[in-house]
């Protein structure tokens, strides 16, 4: 519990007089939001929607509406949330004052936001992985470290669906590819045997790991050919799906299939990988 939201429970034990505004939000912490039936109990339901209609959150909404997303920095974002509440609102002590203590009403009106397909991200408390894969917003970067979106207007929805599939091929893949060149079209291309080799380094397992083998490329024999080339078709309608494209060429003798190849112990299979591009922010993954 914030400092501040410690010091709001002292004030009114004190018996001092109320401010005009007050905030619905300290009752979600005495709620139960999780249903196992996809429904929520009246009282659940009345909270979520005073949440909604909240000064704050509000704001949060108005910026999103011209582009879906917003960028810029912690003091940026007070002053125009404070522009939007007016005074009578942002000088009760039940209005978020810093990016902390807002991350923090997120966290528990995590309910009425995922209703809204609302968030807000720190660009400094995240995972490297997750600024370079996962969120697609132009100017955010250190200097203008927060980010607030709605839907999926900021995110790398393909990656998203990658990463839930329980199948680790489609996001080795995507990652994979990902690195590669310039252009709409992100792209790697290789022999069966690089690929498989990439795939093992993305993946970070051992050549010894049986089980991880299996899981990945569908057999623990690395030479295996045709039990690869069967897990890899097997995942083609999802990456079809997240267009991810995968094409394969055979570079074996004169007058082979791909198939045919695939038989022996040499694979003669080229294969090349195409991701999208990410859609707006520039730099690494560019």
């Amino acid at each position: 519990m914030s400092e501040r939201r410690k010091a709001h429970g002292e004030e009114h034990r004190r018996g001092n007089k109320p401010q005009t505004w007050r905030s619905e939000i300290w009752a979600g912490l005495e709620l139960d939001l999780d249903s196992d039936q996809g429904t929520l109990n009246p009282l659940a339901e009345a909270w979520i929607k005073r949440i909604v209609q909240e000064p704050w959150v509000a704001g949060l909404l108005q910026l999103t509406e011209r582009r879906g997303w917003w960028v810029g920095t912690e003091e940026w974002l007070f002053d125009e949330l404070k522009r939007f509440a007016g005074k009578r609102v942002y000088r009760s002590s039940d209005f978020p004052y810093t990016l902390d203590e807002l991350l923090e009403y997120q966290a528990i009106a995590h309910e009425p936001f995922r209703r809204l397909g609302l968030g807000v991200v720190d660009y400094r408390e995240i995972p490297v992985e997750d600024f370079l894969y996962r969120y697609d917003a132009p100017e955010w970067d250190w200097d203008n470290y927060v980010l607030v979106y709605r839907g999926d207007c900021a995110l790398r929805t393909y990656y998203l669906r990658a990463e839930e599939h329980p199948d680790p091929l489609p996001l080795t893949l995507l990652l994979i590819a990902a690195r590669g060149t310039l252009g709409a079209y992100k792209s790697w291309g290789g022999s069966t045997l690089e690929l498989m080799d990439a795939m093992r380094d993305e993946y970070g397992i051992a050549r010894s790991s049986i089980e991880e083998h299996l899981k990945l490329f569908g057999t623990w024999d690395p030479t295996d050919y045709p039990a690869f080339h069967k897990k890899i078709e097997a995942c083609r309608p999802f990456l079809e799906e997240i267009d991810i494209r995968l094409r394969k060429t055979e570079r074996g003798r004169h007058g082979a299939t791909v198939s045919d190849e695939a038989e022996g112990d040499q694979d003669h299979t080229y294969w090349t990988v195409e991701v999208p591009a990410w859609k707006h922010k520039s730099g690494f993954m560019d």
